[in-house]
């Protein structure tokens, strides 16, 4: 059962239920409506697989759609991880999944409109399809209706990153199953992206195709292009390990990025410190 704790009773026993169906439901994310309320996603096993559903909920805790939520997508295998994305007029989301519909991992994005009417292909458009696995997606609006969505992916067996950017229709705009967003030696983890408010991204990952691990950086244009170092840009030099980045735009055009630092930790990975970096356009 999924539960959304809120403000509309005192008592903690009295939480406003979003699903109560047959078997689990797990990994919920949620974004604004726009219209004070709210929509919540989450991957759904009451069919016995993974699906994904979604649910309304206005700001005085009325179920605004069907009971026990919509389904996005339940077709064989397994889809779940869901990841709702606002879009700019406030009619709706965009959800972005991680499905097995072909056997391997792929990537499905859908957009449902304020009264919960799917507005793009039924079970959602492929974000990216090739053979090989993707993983932790992460995603944000592009500013114009879509979305933009980057992954780890193994075609080149090995972890590289790759992104997407789909407009309000459903249409992938740059080359399909993704551009790279880095794509050499080594693998790369836990990207993050953030807004260069011009209809492109900038991405922050961890990298270990050095001997320590370090922080790099890249941002891709509206149209696909890398627009930094073709490698990326090294956020972090210091001695140790660097890890887990965050990314956030600085309102003009650049970002902030933090991560996790080893370079006093002597005793490695038993202590680690916070370091920043602003990065300009």
């Amino acid at each position: 059962m999924l539960f959304l704790s809120g403000g509309w009773s005192t008592a903690q026993h009295s939480n406003l239920p979003i699903c109560t169906a047959q078997n689990e439901q797990l990994f919920p994310d949620i974004v604004s409506d726009g219209n004070r309320g709210a929509i919540i996603a989450w991957m759904d096993a009451r069919n016995g697989n993974r699906d994904v559903f979604i649910q309304r909920i206005d700001a005085k805790g009325k179920i605004l759609w069907k009971e026990d939520g919509i389904a996005i997508c339940q077709l064989p295998g397994s889809q779940g991880w869901p990841i709702l994305i606002p879009v700019s007029d406030n009619n709706g989301t965009i959800i972005v999944w991680r499905d097995s519909r072909n056997g391997n991992p792929d990537l499905y994005a859908q957009r449902i409109d304020i009264n919960g009417t799917e507005l793009w292909e039924k079970n959602g458009i492929p974000i990216c399809q090739n053979l090989a696995s993707q993983d932790d997606p992460k995603a944000i609006a592009d500013g114009e209706d879509g979305v933009i969505v980057v992954w780890e992916d193994w075609r080149n067996n090995r972890q590289d990153l790759f992104a997407q950017r789909v407009n309000g229709k459903g249409e992938a705009i740059w080359s399909i199953d993704g551009v790279a967003v880095y794509d050499g030696e080594g693998d790369q983890y836990d990207p993050s992206l953030t807004t260069d408010q011009t209809g492109g991204a900038i991405f922050a990952w961890w990298d270990i195709s050095t001997p320590e691990w370090r922080v790099f950086s890249q941002r891709i244009s509206a149209d696909g292009r890398k627009l930094w170092p073709e490698r990326g840009l090294t956020v972090c030099e210091a001695n140790g390990n660097q890890g887990g980045p965050s990314v956030i735009s600085d309102g003009s055009s650049g970002a902030f990025i933090v991560w996790s630092d080893y370079r006093n930790d002597p005793a490695i990975f038993t202590t680690s410190d916070l370091y920043a970096q602003r990065i300009n356009a």
